[in-house]
C-alpha cells in the first residue's frame, strides 16, 4: 500500500521517517476492502501514536494498537497477499513491511 515493491522508498522511509516520500505506494492496487480499511487505518494510526508517545500515554498507545490489531486480522482473513499478480503481491508485502518497521519504534520508546 505504500511502496508498491520500490525497496529505495521503503529504505528512503526508514532512514528518514518522511512519510510523505512513503505516500508513493500504489494506491490503485488496493483492490480488496479489506486492504483499503487497513491502509487507512495505518494513515490515521501513525500520527494517532506519535501524539501519544510524545505525551508519554503508552497505555493509550497500547489500546490503539489492539485496535490496528482488527485491522490487521480482518487483512489476513480476506486478502490473499501471495498472489499471482506480482505488481500486486509486491505491494502488499511492502505495505506489511512498513507496518512491521513501526513496531521495533515503538518498543524503543516503552523502554525508555
Amino acid at each position: 500500500l505504500y511502496i508498491g515493491g520500490m525497496p529505495e522508498v521503503v529504505k528512503s522511509y526508514i532512514e528518514t521517517r518522511d512519510i510523505s516520500e512513503v505516500r508513493l505506494i500504489q494506491k490503485e492496487l488496493l483492490e480488496e476492502q479489506a486492504e483499503q480499511e487497513l491502509f487507512a487505518a495505518y494513515e490515521k494510526l501513525v500520527p494517532q501514536i506519535t501524539e501519544k508517545l510524545a505525551e508519554k500515554a503508552y497505555s493509550e498507545v497500547m489500546g490503539l494498537l489492539v485496535k490496528f490489531g482488527k485491522s490487521i486480522d480482518n487483512f489476513f482473513d480476506n486478502v490473499m497477499v501471495n498472489t499471482k499478480d506480482e505488481k500486486l503481491k509486491n505491494n502488499r508485502y511492502a505495505f506489511l513491511q512498513l507496518i512491521q518497521k513501526l513496531f521495533p519504534l515503538l518498543f524503543f520508546f516503552f523502554r525508555s
